[in-house]
């Protein structure tokens, strides 16, 4: 239940316990089937993740990217963007979830 996580990983911040990447990621991926709403979601956790001081990696925009792509192909298209503006590098799993928005 996507609810769930979130509200675990709500907690879990309001614990005084710290995120790291590990833990943005599985957000990031539980917000990917959420009905409505994914790419929001999912856009929200990883601007969190950067104002954390974390650095996302290519395994944080693929799965961006794979939750944008189920909404609109013009959202995955622009976190592929910021990847690009931020200097990382794309592999085989970015093109497979550029390729899926279409």
């Amino acid at each position: 239940d996507w609810r769930a996580a979130l509200r675990t990983f709500s907690h879990m911040l309001q614990s005084s316990v710290r995120a790291n990447d590990v833990s943005y990621k599985t957000l990031i991926s539980v917000c990917s089937i959420i009905p409505q709403g994914a790419a929001n979601a999912a856009t929200a956790v990883f601007l969190e993740m950067q104002m954390s001081a974390i650095r996302p990696d290519v395994t944080a925009y693929n799965t961006l990217i794979s939750a944008c792509a189920q909404e609109h192909w013009t959202r995955a298209l622009r976190a592929y963007r910021q990847m690009q503006d931020d200097e990382v590098p794309p592999n085989v799993v970015t093109y497979n979830a550029l390729l899926s928005a279409f």
